[in-house]
């Protein structure tokens, strides 16, 4: 059976309410995008739950802030509630690498996760994340003895299978990845 953790990368929070139609100002971090799309969603947690909202406008301002409006929160009152919270976005638009302690568990610990290939052919174990921009990777100590670090795409088309219980990822990784 496999297994999917949608994971989840903290980039914003938001500072106060704008304006009575349900405006806000978010401070974005260094791990936001380079820019955030009105086609993607982002999440805020809700009783312990992400939950999914799609901006239906957003504005640059300043350095490292924007004002943006959800679809859904259209009052200055449901503004209110989310003043505070962190913002999410899907873990592929990540910008540097993390330490776990960074992720405050955002991102699951895979660390130290086994690597196969889909013939079952052990890859290594998995020693660091590192979500670039739009391209989620993982450090891979090889099982073959060389000391340094690879690192591989965590791409969903390459993923076949992953185990959590076992700590086992199976991956079709392109050829010739592994000697990068």
């Amino acid at each position: 059976m496999q297994k999917s953790a949608n994971i989840l990368l903290p980039v914003a929070k938001v500072l106060k309410s704008f304006g009575t139609d349900g405006g806000v100002i978010l401070r974005y971090n260094d791990q936001a995008p380079d820019g955030f799309s009105l086609k993607e969603p982002v999440f805020i947690y809700f009783d312990g739950l992400p939950v999914p909202f799609f901006f239906s406008h957003l504005q640059e301002r300043g350095n490292d802030q924007l004002f943006v409006k959800f679809e859904t929160i259209d009052t200055l009152k449901c503004a209110e509630e989310i003043v505070g919270e962190l913002v999410y976005i899907n873990r592929k638009k990540g910008k540097k690498a993390q330490t776990q302690e960074e992720t405050d568990g955002d991102i699951p610990d895979i660390i130290g996760f086994t690597i196969f290939e889909k013939d079952n052919s052990l890859v290594g174990s998995i020693s660091a994340i590192y979500p670039y921009p739009d391209n989620l990777c993982i450090g891979v100590m090889l099982a073959n003895g060389r000391e340094s670090e690879v690192l591989i795409p965590l791409n969903e088309d390459f993923i076949i299978d992953v185990d959590i219980e076992n700590e086992k990822i199976v991956l079709d990784l392109p050829k010739g990845i592994l000697e990068l």
